[in-house]
């Protein structure tokens, strides 16, 4: 299902490329069928994506790339969101209100999510994510504002990062709600079972510690503003210069005019606050390649002048303001502009605009983007990352499977220490970027994170680690590259006899996947086959229950023994369920002919005293009581058998009367079935056929 996602995924963006390409020069005719093939792919891989979304135990690694597709339709997102509510998968959803083809009925479940449950850590992504999705409206955002159960503090750093900042409505609700909440912290403080002020709070708000200045300080700091303000007047009058000569566009020179003025040795210094203060000249030097070549020229004279390139937190936000929307940083990044890409990153470090997202999956522009990260900061901004979920850098590559990527990021880092600790970074339901590998099959992937110190221990919060992932994804290399890396067979075997919170170990998950060749590989690297579940079901009761005929019997071969065999195919869950009576109750013939003739005991019965005769009447397996029946040595012990009495006193004859089983009925009787045994109440076959109808 993952191969189809991928190849129906680049069929569409190939399509839709090559839609855009030819935009304007198709006829009608072929423009209409293209986009129509077009449509008719997306709405299969919709319905692919619906499919899965809907039949999966849980939510898992398919189910984020769904939520990132950018094909999935606003219906699709609708299904998979209510399912991730549904099941507390809050990473997912925040990243389906991002989703460009989310729509209202997403925003309004995860509003509901929000007022319901209010702040805690998980909660505070989707939060996030409301706020910066572009289809939150004004009426929404007022809505969380207001909400008691939401952090306002919270709230108020996602609206700062989003559009909402420029809305005076929603700028005057959050300073509203932020003076609410402060009087009420302010109103009170607890000082010995009573709320009241200390008269120290009191004193020390009331008679603020004065300050003593020197007439020397004073003529200093005056000083001191003076030239200030007088560098601050030239700067303005040299960015009006500048302005004036860059927005004559018939001047092919332009640049070159505006470069030689900044070069000039009395204002060179001042050059970058100079192109940095005003938003006109900025957007100059950014909105074309000439422009962009000409301030990388500027920037590598200032450098080579030894000059500091830097700016103060006033032309900082004037950069910020100019790269706000738009892909600016990105084109810098793409077009090797080193110096301007580095100056950028260093002015708008943490804006959105700075986000090393986008060049991740481009091991060029990846390596080129690090390069002009400062090595002073570069672990900082590495290891800092995260998308909401909790995912990081090295997560994200794993997903995408680029080892150039990852080498590239990890070679960056400053020491083995900082490595490990990215590698081994857990997002919020606790995956590493080693189960991110082994989930989608990156051998390279799962071989380099080995190498550097990737944990194999590390587990998700429901006890999911990454050999259960490698099974999941039936990946037989990846889990041997996983168990070959410890040094022992004592560690191989703690982990690989290691449970999921649901009581699940490595050998019970491939059993119940099908996985016959890990199961083999697992056996004989020291998985207990003995291992029950909570309920007592064995390797062998989950094998049969899933209907794998050929992981029961790499199981059986790989025992010892005969009495190795009889006592693992006669176990008894909790309830006293062999696996013979699993068989025929799910009515697998292939199985039940096999656990016969391996030693599956017939005669064994329930703690409700059924017996494989019961349970196969009971659900109409006929083909399935006619095997065992035939096993039997004589027309006595078939009797005993088929005419066994439940706790209730049931037999197969009277089970298969009272659901109408004609077929059955008629074989039991020609094997010896004795139709006048009554149950404990005194019925027998004649009141339940009467009772139900079965003429």
């Amino acid at each position: 299902d993952e191969m189809k996602i991928d190849f129906k995924t680049t069929v569409l963006e190939e399509m839709s490329a090559r839609a855009q390409e030819l935009k304007g020069t198709l006829r009608s005719v072929e423009a209409s069928a293209l986009h129509g093939t077009i449509e008719r792919v997306s709405a299969e891989l919709n319905m692919l994506f619906v499919s899965l979304i809907m039949s999966a135990d849980m939510i898992g690694a398919v189910h984020f790339k769904i939520s990132k597709n950018k094909f999935s339709s606003a219906d699709t997102l609708n299904v998979l969101a209510g399912r991730c509510f549904l099941e507390g998968h809050i990473e997912v959803s925040a990243f389906i209100c991002t989703h460009e083809n989310s729509d209202s009925v997403t925003m309004e479940m995860a509003f509901s999510h929000l007022q319901i449950q209010g702040s805690n850590k998980t909660n505070n992504l989707l939060l996030r994510a409301i706020v910066l999705s572009p289809h939150a409206n004004e009426v929404v955002i007022s809505s969380l504002i207001t909400n008691k159960k939401i952090d306002i503090e919270l709230t108020s750093k996602a609206i700062q990062q989003s559009k909402w900042i420029s809305y005076p409505g929603i700028i005057g609700a959050l300073g509203d709600a932020k003076r609410l909440s402060s009087a009420k912290n302010d109103k009170y403080e607890e000082t010995g079972g009573h709320h009241q002020k200390t008269s120290l709070v009191v004193e020390a708000e009331s008679k603020p510690e004065p300050t003593v200045t020197t007439k020397e300080e004073r003529t200093t700091k005056e000083k001191r503003t003076e030239k200030e303000e007088r560098i601050n007047k030239a700067i303005a009058t040299h960015a009006g210069k500048i302005n004036k000569i860059l927005s004559n566009k018939k001047d092919k020179n332009r640049f070159g005019a505006a470069h030689k003025h900044l070069t000039e040795k009395q204002i060179i210094k001042f050059a970058v606050r100079i192109v940095s203060s005003s938003r006109s000249v900025i957007n100059h030097y950014l909105s074309s390649t000439l422009g962009l070549e000409s301030l990388e020229k500027l920037l590598q004279k200032i450098d080579k002048a030894k000059l500091v390139i830097s700016c103060g937190e006033t032309e900082k936000e004037v950069l910020k303001g100019a790269l706000q929307g738009n892909d600016i940083f990105r084109r810098a990044i793409t077009g090797r502009f080193k110096k301007v890409s580095g100056f950028l990153f260093v002015s708008i470090q943490g804006a959105p605009e700075a986000d090393i997202m986008p060049f991740i999956k481009d091991a060029a522009n990846l390596k080129f983007f690090i390069e002009i990260i400062p090595e002073s900061i570069r672990y900082e901004v590495i290891n800092s990352y995260a998308e909401p979920g909790g995912w990081s850098v090295a997560h994200i590559i794993s997903h995408l499977g680029d080892l150039e990527a990852l080498r590239i990021v990890i070679e960056s880092l400053p020491d083995d220490e900082c490595r490990r600790e990215l590698i081994n970074k857990q997002s919020d339901s606790g995956e590493t970027p080693l189960l991110v590998a082994c989930m989608n099959d990156m051998k390279g992937m799962v071989e380099y994170l080995l190498l550097i110190g990737a944990d194999c221990n590390l587990c998700k919060k429901d006890g999911w680690g990454v050999v259960h992932a490698a099974i999941e994804a039936g990946h037989l290399e990846a889990l041997k590259l996983i168990i070959e890396s410890f040094p022992d067979d004592a560690s191989r075997r703690e982990l690989i006899n290691n449970k999921s919170c649901i009581d699940i170990t490595p050998l019970f998950f491939a059993c119940r996947k099908g996985r016959s060749d890990m199961v083999k590989y697992l056996l004989t690297v020291g998985a207990d086959y003995k291992n029950c579940t909570e309920y007592g079901l064995s390797t062998v009761h989950v094998a049969i229950k899933y209907g794998h005929l050929n992981v029961l019997k790499v199981i059986f071969e790989s025992l010892p023994d005969d009495a190795s065999r009889r006592e693992l195919i006669n176990n008894q869950s909790d309830n006293g369920e062999t696996p013979l009576f699993l068989a025929c109750g799910h009515g697998k013939n292939d199985m039940v002919q096999y656990l016969l003739s391996v030693g599956a005991d017939q005669k064994i019965c329930t703690e409700g005293g059924w017996n494989v005769a019961n349970i196969a009447s009971e659900y109409g397996h006929l083909e399935a009581l006619r095997i065992v029946i035939e096993s039997l040595p004589d027309d006595a012990t078939r009797r005993v058998l088929i005419n066994n009495q439940s706790d209730k006193g049931e037999t197969p004859f009277f089970l298969a009367c009272c659901h109408g089983k004609d077929d059955m009925v008629k074989y039991l009787l020609s094997v010896g079935a004795d139709h006048k045994i009554s149950k404990k109440d005194g019925w027998n076959v004649a009141h339940v056929t009467s009772e139900y109808g079965h003429l």
